[in-house]
């Protein structure tokens, strides 16, 4: 008995559509049905009982997504691919949720088209091994999205989609590396959520004290007895209805995470210095590096508070392995910023696009953001040309292929950071022990945000720590967030226990060799250092004309200064945080 033609229905108000579809599946051996409108096409399900659909998204009449919704809440297997001429990821995100087999962009390819046909003429012989079927996403862009069309973004919108099916707002754990997007994944998940309307609160668990963390987290009742404790809200009752963001939650004080893990599980927590409960609704959504298993291994993490967290588990993939979506990043990147700074740039040759896709990019999405950023102000056309690119690219990166010669003496033009730990040396005239702690606590607090922010530790002298970095902005927020910790450490610390650090940077050519570092980049960054107070930031002009338009910093200039060994004065700025 010969075997019956798969049956397929595609559903379209394009003639064109219907006929291009008709003619290239017929041709595969499908039997062929069409319909113009959704309508049409769920009468169609219901006498002809195809295999698989084609619908369009945007129809007179019912939407191709309300008939997805419609055959989701029925409980109908029958594999749906979804096709729309304006791809965006809260589509892809929808299609998901409603357990689409497929999301393609108009125009098509048409080998795309015939390899998910052939996917989709599989799914019924093996519904019975499988509780879900695949997704996938040809393309997504638009302002405040995430944008990609790569295998690897393609499984974090349908992740996404599958965790917003659930009602009940489970935790979610984002891992990745820095500058991948993590904080924008939580955002999208809130915001395409049941509990949109509701807040959206941040909670930065690398920059308090375990007791200021947990008043933060859980707020705190005012004490009659004590004029000093005032009452505060905390995180979780101000992100009520809402989701709570915790960053770094790898950073969270082990008691704290006991305390955390107890919370989500009894659905009830209390203010500190209170005994009356409150009520818990909060989707939390948690951060950390992929180490974090690394740190349950060491003991320093919960593992139950991870099996409670990764219920819904996002890996967010590092864009080495998202090529293809460098133009489309790119290009986003550029409109936004030739808008910001008011410049005609709205286009990238070929050989500009080509020197970043040979690029490993370590800082991720935010690296490339900075790299374009800074290559639209210094555009002279309305095209981004690779003398457009900053000069350290070539220098620290941008040229992969080095010669050994190159390898043994590395020569770069880097953003040099350099740190000194102010009171040092009088204190370990006093008390040594002391002033090694305080040596081992500064050095702790320096390497974690070089790390952070895509630099390199060159050196430890003696109470200075010196470390590079592929771009000034990112060195000058390195520098940033190291202050902005030690100030909210230092309130909370005897004065025998405070850090205190002076920073300089500087833009300069430093040669690394077996270890050691020379050249001017070295000096300049350690002459402009005592220029700032304890505790302050000074950047040189070089410095202040990258990272003016790209981080809301105040400035302050502190005049001329003509550095030994320099053959032109350097206006010096100090950064006020």
């Amino acid at each position: 008995m010969e075997k019956s033609k798969i049956k397929v229905l595609v559903i379209d108000d394009d003639s064109s559509i219907r006929e291009f579809l008709l003619l290239l599946l017929t041709e595969q051996g499908y039997d062929v049905l069409t319909a113009e409108s959704a309508e049409e096409g769920l009468g169609s399900l219901k006498n002809d009982s195809p295999d698989f659909i084609f619908t369009d998204v945007v129809m007179p009449g019912k939407s191709g997504l309300g008939m997805l919704k419609e055959l989701d809440e029925a409980n109908s297997k029958v594999p749906i691919i979804i096709m729309t001429g304006t791809g965006s990821m809260q589509m892809a995100i929808e299609a998901a949720k409603f357990e689409a087999f497929e999301y393609i962009e108009k125009p098509f390819d048409v080998e795309d088209i015939i390899s998910i046909a052939k996917r989709a003429s599989m799914v019924n012989d093996h519904s019975q091994d499988t509780n879900t079927v695949e997704f996938g996403l040809s393309g997504s862009t638009g302002s405040g999205e995430i944008i990609g069309k790569s295998i690897a973004i393609q499984k974090v919108f349908k992740q996404i989609g599958k965790i917003l099916r659930n009602p009940l707002l489970p935790p979610v754990l984002l891992l990745g590396e820095f500058g991948v997007g993590k904080n924008l994944i939580a955002r999208v998940i809130h915001n395409s959520g049941s509990n949109k309307d509701g807040p959206f609160i941040k909670l930065n668990c690398s920059a308090m004290k375990e007791e200021l963390l947990e008043s933060e987290l859980f707020g705190i009742n005012s004490n009659e007895n004590n004029r000093l404790i005032e009452k505060k809200i905390g995180k979780i009752e101000l992100a009520s209805g809402g989701s709570l963001l915790i960053n770094e939650i790898s950073e969270m004080p082990l008691q704290l995470q006991a305390k955390l893990l107890e919370v989500m599980n009894e659905g009830r927590y209390s203010r500190l210095n209170s005994s009356k409960e409150l009520k818990m609704k909060v989707r939390f959504i948690a951060t950390a590096n992929e180490d974090l298993f690394n740190k349950i291994e060491a003991r320093t993490f919960k593992e139950d508070l991870f099996y409670r967290l990764s219920t819904h588990t996002i890996i967010v993939p590092p864009l080495r392995e998202r090529g293809v979506d460098i133009p489309l990043l790119a290009n986003s990147f550029l409109k936004e910023e030739a808008l910001k700074v008011r410049k005609s740039v709205d286009n990238i040759s070929q050989a500009y696009l080509k020197r970043l896709k040979g690029y490993s990019f370590p800082g991720n999405v935010s690296e490339l953001k900075n790299l374009i950023e800074q290559s639209v102000l210094n555009a002279r056309s309305d095209t981004l040309l690779l003398d457009d690119l900053p000069s350290f690219f070539y220098r620290t990166g941008g040229e992969r292929s080095r010669s050994s010669e190159e390898k043994q003496l590395d020569r770069k033009l880097a953003a040099i950071l350099f740190t000194d730990l102010e009171g040092f040396s009088r204190l370990m005239g006093n008390n040594e022990e002391q002033a090694l702690i305080l040596l081992d606590k500064h050095n702790q607090i320096v390497s974690k945000y070089v790390m952070k922010n895509n630099g390199q530790i060159i050196k430890y002298i003696g109470d200075a720590v010196m470390a590079s970095f592929a771009s000034a902005v990112h060195a000058t927020q390195c520098a940033i967030e190291i202050q902005r910790e030690l100030l909210k450490r230092n309130t909370a610390q005897a004065s025998s226990h405070k850090v205190m650090i002076r920073i300089g940077i500087h833009v300069g050519d430093v040669v690394i060799k077996g270890g050691d570092v020379f050249g001017d980049g070295v000096n300049i960054a350690s002459r402009i250092e005592p220029l700032s107070d304890p505790g302050g930031i000074c950047i040189s002009q070089d410095v202040y004309n990258q990272v003016r338009n790209q981080i809301n910093i105040k400035t302050e200039s502190i005049g001329l200064k003509k550095l030994k060994n320099i053959k032109s004065p350097l206006v010096i700025y100090k950064i006020k945080i």
